[in-house]
């Protein structure tokens, strides 16, 4: 059973289960309840408010974001040219030339 609201004082609440804010998970984590009377979430289980505990969800979460795309890029970020040659390089070769550069390469 969910503690009264901190805004109404009201007994009724229903658990919150999704939100635009944390999806799924976050509601879970926060412990988050909608009171049935005003309309307004509270963490049901001790019976506060939440804005703050979403600012910092949020925060942490776009941080952890920005890390990861930071990763990726530099992961995959860099000189490619050394893997295979250009189309300029392939097209200034010649026959001969060609097949002597395939062949020191995958013999």
């Amino acid at each position: 059973m969910p503690q009264p609201c901190p805004y109404c004082n009201a007994s009724d609440a229903s658990r919150v289960r999704f939100t635009p804010w944390g999806g799924v998970i976050g509601p879970r984590i926060l412990s988050l309840v909608k009171c049935t009377d005003c309309g307004k979430h509270f963490n049901g289980r001790s019976g506060t408010r939440v804005e703050k505990a979403i600012r910092l969800y949020t925060t942490v979460s776009l941080a952890l974001l920005a890390l990861l795309v930071a990763l990726i890029i530099r992961t995959y970020a860099g000189d490619h040219s050394t893997h295979a040659p250009s189309h300029q390089n392939v097209a200034q070769l010649t026959a001969p030339a060609l097949r002597a550069a395939l062949h020191a390469r995958y013999a």
